[in-house]
């Protein structure tokens, strides 16, 4: 049990430490050495790649930091192998990436790729909660928050790296989706699009005691969705992403909801059309992207809300911030400090675009609220121990390799969450926006394949409420 002065002094003390830690340890790898002389150099020399059975050479060949013919300083050859397998492994094409090198002389190196592609082909019913997290689901025990239906995947379509999606949703929502998205292949440019509809009988209308309020005509549709996006993407560099999104937003919903609340959209007609244009950059230099040990990630989103195109549309901009930092202490101990921060230029958004924490990011031991407003602002310190070092398994009784061969890994969690929620005209019996939030606790993580990582952890917030709660990678960004 965390006390109210206990948590706050250990919450502020922890915050300061680390960033403290983040300033030393946030170093690009890429960048640093490279200003470092080596009496030896070393020229790049063939590059053989083994294992991709699907997967086309020029997918491979773009995520390693090095070519054929490059000439590097021989104290960095096996920093920038790493490197290469760290990327490789980051496409989520891989559950295993083996690099080595061999020389016959002493200024040329060859360097020998294999790698062991995953399964491709996902077709599956879909049996889930359609809940904001897991264990809001079982704490509400909420049964008709249920979905139902199969979802079609196929990843790394045409071997470039392509995915296509498929996803006939019926239950809480009945939804029909289909994805494309096309990486970078040969050039610097990828794009995607993706098509959202979905059909609602009940949904959120306000939100109050900080919980979502449901209003529910069985049988009848009270919402109706549509979506559809397209994006442009340019990577000058390894670690950076530039991308360019273009959304169009219908919603339908029902008289009664406007009735139940007045700011549900920002007008009184049932209708609410608009687009959305958004600019991101993204830098990712973490050794993993399930779940990083060392490294770092940026994040910065800027979006304009209304580009006057429809009646009615909104007129407002939404900028985003999120920077994670990660290291190795020693002795199998780990830290990382995750931060993230959202402004809109409008006080007061319409319901049906609210944003705070619960939703996409939530603070833990908070699982089971929200709290909406116009400003965000949320810390997450964690420290980890390596109960048990990564490990490969394999299981003799499953025919194919993408599945018989695994590996796993278990880390002990100790975290502090700290949030902070600006809203104008809050209503009174939310107490949880303008005000601190925080919450500390323990946990367990089971790392495996495929980037599955399962989360077990105990909580407490800083109202004294505490439980255990059950996520399904929670850290993946």
């Amino acid at each position: 049990m965390c006390g109210s002065r206990s948590l706050r002094w250990m919450a502020g003390m922890l915050f300061l430490f680390l960033v403290g830690l983040a300033e030393a340890a946030c170093y690009d790898p890429l960048l640093f050495e490279k200003h470092l002389s080596s009496e030896q150099s070393l020229v790049i020399g063939q590059i053989q790649v083994s294992g991709n059975e699907t997967t086309r050479l020029q997918v491979i060949m773009k995520e390693l930091p090095f070519r054929s013919g490059d000439t590097i300083a021989s104290d960095e050859l096996m920093r920038l192998v790493e490197l290469g397998r760290q990327n490789l492994l980051k496409t989520s094409l891989f559950n295993f990436v083996y690099v080595n090198t061999q020389s016959d002389s002493l200024s040329t190196v060859d360097v020998s790729i294999r790698v062991e592609e995953r399964w491709y082909w996902w077709v599956f019913p879909i049996i889930e909660p359609a809940d904001r997290n897991v264990a809001s689901f079982f704490g509400n025990g909420n049964w008709d928050m249920m979905n139902y239906g199969a979802y079609v995947q196929r990843d790394n379509f045409r071997g470039r790296q392509e995915m296509l999606k498929f996803r006939l949703r019926v239950g809480y929502a009945n939804q029909l989706a289909v994805l494309f998205q096309s990486p970078e292949y040969k050039r610097k440019t990828g794009w995607g699009m993706a098509v959202n509809y979905n059909v609602f009988d009940h949904l959120p209308v306000f939100t109050l005691n900080d919980q979502p309020v449901y209003y529910k005509n069985a049988g009848n549709a009270v919402h109706r969705y549509f979506n559809a996006s397209m994006y442009l993407q340019y990577r000058p560099q390894l670690t950076v992403r530039h991308t360019l999104e273009l959304n169009v937003f219908s919603h339908r919903v029902s008289d009664t909801i406007l009735a139940l609340n007045a700011n549900f959209f920002p007008h009184q007609h049932s209708w609410f059309d608009y687009l959305t244009l958004t600019y991101s950059l993204g830098r990712d230099v973490r050794d993993s992207k399930p779940y990083p040990l060392s490294g770092n990630y940026q994040n910065f989103r800027l979006t304009k809300a209304g580009l006057g195109v429809y009646e009615g549309e909104p007129d407002f901009w939404t900028a985003r911030l999120r920077i994670n930092n990660y290291w190795p202490l020693k002795k199998r101990f780990y830290s990382s400090i995750e931060t993230m921060g959202e402004v809109s230029s409008q006080t007061d958004l319409p319901y049906v675009v609210k944003s705070g924490l619960g939703y996409r990011d939530f603070l833990r031991g908070y699982e089971y609220y929200v709290v909406d407003g116009s400003i965000t602002a949320m810390a997450k310190a964690n420290l980890l121990f390596e109960l048990l070092p990564t490990r490969v398994a394999y299981w003799n009784f499953i025919p194919t390799p993408k599945f018989s061969k695994i590996h796993y890994a278990i880390y002990l969690r100790g975290f502090i969450d700290n949030g902070y929620v600006v809203k104008q005209n809050a209503h009174p019996l939310n107490r949880m926006v303008n005000s601190h939030q925080y919450g500390c606790g323990l946990g367990v993580d089971f790392v495996t394949f495929y980037d599955k990582v399962f989360s077990f952890n105990y909580a407490v917030n800083r109202f004294g409420e505490h439980g255990f709660y059950f996520h399904l990678n929670l850290l993946l960004e």
